[in-house]
């Protein structure tokens, strides 16, 4: 039986009141978080940014599923947040790695 504030939720749904969002490999989960922590808090971890999104074994599709999952998870687009949170030749390398 749920607990005080625990929510009945079926495996693979979201929780009540959630939108449903697309599903995201566990790859693009974990870069997701990846990229969030490397820009959460007081600095930035650039190195983590370049290693995640400027892979050149990372396809472009699996950078859209990333930036997706992003969003997704945090609320934010990736793009806003590389925006927010580089300085400009990073951010320009960064951004179009999204495109």
């Amino acid at each position: 039986a749920p607990r005080g504030g625990d929510r009945c939720e079926a495996p693979g749904r979201p929780p009540t009141g959630t939108p449903s969002a697309p599903a995201h490999s566990a790859e693009a989960v974990d870069a997701a978080r990846r990229l969030h922590g490397a820009m959460d808090g007081l600095g930035t971890t650039e190195s983590t940014l370049r290693d995640v999104l400027l892979d050149p074994a990372t396809s472009a599709a699996e950078r859209r599923g990333i930036a997706s999952a992003y969003e997704a998870a945090y609320g934010d687009s990736l793009s806003d947040a590389i925006a927010g949170e580089t300085s400009w030749g990073l951010q320009r390398d960064l951004l179009a790695s999204l495109q």
